[in-house]
């Protein structure tokens, strides 16, 4: 019987014979990359156009409010698919433009990682 896994970015975890299930370790670089690559594709242009410092929501925001929607929308449909967690964009505080987990695609990618981390 196996009892190592080898986990995404060469990361192991010790299995017991009950422990069926695979933990998909992410980083904060990767998620990056996925929004940067998603918001590509939605804003129709090339994807260093896009950083981890780019500004979601707020005054001096980079994309328009519906491409913001169609950013959530993915980035619900990712989270809930490969890390079998749920995504709620849609609290007041999420909006909120000093606070909020939407602030840049930094901020949003930290807090997919920590939610990936939660049991």
């Amino acid at each position: 019987m196996v009892t190592q896994l080898l986990i995404y970015k060469l990361k192991y975890i010790d299995l017991n014979a009950n422990f069926n299930y695979l933990i998909l370790m992410v980083t904060k670089s990767d998620i990056e990359k996925f929004i940067v690559k998603q918001l590509s594709n939605i804003c129709k242009e090339p994807q260093n156009s896009f950083s981890a410092k780019t500004q979601l929501v707020g005054e001096n925001r980079s994309i328009k409010s519906m491409q913001l929607v169609e950013l959530l929308l993915k980035m619900e449909e990712y989270v809930e698919e490969n890390l079998n967690k749920k995504f709620n964009w849609a609290d007041n505080s999420a909006m909120s433009e000093r606070f909020s987990v939407l602030r840049t695609v930094g901020s949003l990618a930290e807090h997919v990682v920590e939610l990936n981390s939660k049991k």
